[in-house]
């Protein structure tokens, strides 16, 4: 009878660990948006324009009806300070859920995350940018990357690639209301959480009103495993980033 008593408790033990270690949900789709007068705007390459109100939709799936899930919003630049705290209840095992951060001013420039939390377990993170610019500005209207195989030249698309095998990349653009002639600054970054390592850096002049563009970063090896981001900057300051990974 101890025997028994002594196996259920053991038997126990390990499914609470085994519990304790599980996700709350599975994150199976994230969309960012801004409110820009009365409309909704999707936010493409985790980069958002002078704004007072920034939204994320999640989509979810396997979650433990009636957990609490807590959504914490972070302004990254110099330190990490936490700006908003939001516990929300989670009722059925599939769905979305609307997060969302607003200020009375337009955001500050900078990095910002929104981290969700399972009691005190990190379950999700996705990080953001916020630049000064307004419509009116140099924009980007169209871009893809491209990666060089034995001397040819393969588009791999937009973001959230996943390439393997070669030495070089290629971001290719094209932009429209450049104001006379404006720096452009392309930084590429291996991604490494709060350190990330600095691969290439190259400028270029851009001719006013529209053209085209391109930054090449290359290597003698083959680009190593992980995240890996683009950052443009318009006469210094930042203007967007663009993101692919490498397997």
């Amino acid at each position: 009878m101890k025997a028994r008593v002594g196996c259920f408790l053991l038997l126990l033990v390990i499914l609470c660990f085994f519990l304790s270690g599980c996700s709350v949900l599975d994150i199976v789709s994230y969309q960012l948006y801004i409110k820009s007068d009365q409309d909704y705007l999707p936010v493409t390459n985790y980069m958002i324009p002078r704004c007072k109100e920034i939204y994320c939709i999640i989509g979810y799936k396997k979650a433990i009806p009636n957990t609490e899930l807590r959504a914490r919003w972070f302004y990254l630049e110099n330190k990490r300070e936490l700006i908003n705290e939001t516990t929300y209840l989670i009722e059925q095992p599939s769905g979305s859920i609307c997060f969302y951060l607003k200020s009375e001013t337009d955001f500050k420039p900078g990095k910002y995350s929104l981290e969700l939390l399972d009691k005190e377990n990190k379950i999700w993170e996705e990080i953001f940018m916020v630049n000064n610019f307004t419509e009116g500005n140099f924009k980007i209207i169209d871009y893809a990357f491209a990666t060089e195989v034995v001397n040819k030249i393969y588009p791999i698309g937009r973001t959230n690639n996943y390439l393997s095998g070669t030495k070089s990349f290629c971001f290719w653009f094209h932009y429209q209301k450049a104001s006379g002639r404006q720096k452009i600054t392309g930084k590429w970054y291996l991604e490494r959480g709060e350190d990330d390592l600095l691969l290439a850096e190259s400028q270029m002049m851009v001719e006013e009103g529209s053209g085209y563009g391109e930054f090449i970063v290359a290597k003698e090896q083959q680009f190593l495993t992980g995240k890996y981001r683009l950052d443009l900057y318009l006469d210094e300051q930042l203007y967007d980033s663009y993101f692919f990974r490498v397997l």
